[in-house]
């Protein structure tokens, strides 16, 4: 079995492929001689999957921020990584025990305090009419 296995598949081998394998300058699927190819399937897939990379790149190049995003980095509501914090030296009395409860209620504390913040700035503001509510009073 194992010789008929390499009889059949042996030949799309790396070293048996043709000097054009995987170029997609001479890749063309109507030619005659890419058709009779033994290393056409093989070169067909690395091409695809050459030219969806290449369309995921160019997409996620073009893609703008959403506007929820905007408006986050307008309110100021961005994350913030943990080298942008402020770091004090150890005391004797401190253990790893309670540095990480101090480090996470601050954590817990600033999500907090950014989630009241953000919904703070999502209530709508009223305007601004001092002319309507003169009209008003001289109605009455």
């Amino acid at each position: 079995m194992s010789s008929n296995f390499s009889s059949k598949y042996a030949k799309t081998s790396s070293v048996d492929r043709p000097d054009c394998y995987g170029d997609e300058e001479y890749y063309d699927p109507d030619d005659p001689e890419c058709r009779r190819c033994n290393s056409r399937s093989a070169c067909t897939l690395v091409i695809q999957r050459r030219r969806s990379q290449a369309r995921r790149v160019s997409r996620s190049q073009q893609r703008t921020p959403r506007r929820g995003r905007e408006r986050e980095e307008v309110a100021g509501a961005r994350a913030r990584t943990p080298e942008a914090f402020p770091e004090t030296a150890l005391e004797e009395g401190d253990t790893f025990g309670s540095v990480l409860v101090h480090n996470s209620t601050l954590n817990a504390l600033q999500g907090v305090a950014d989630t009241v913040s953000h919904a703070i700035s999502q209530i709508p503001r009223k305007s601004y009419n001092m002319f309507h509510t003169i009209r008003d009073k001289r109605r009455k």
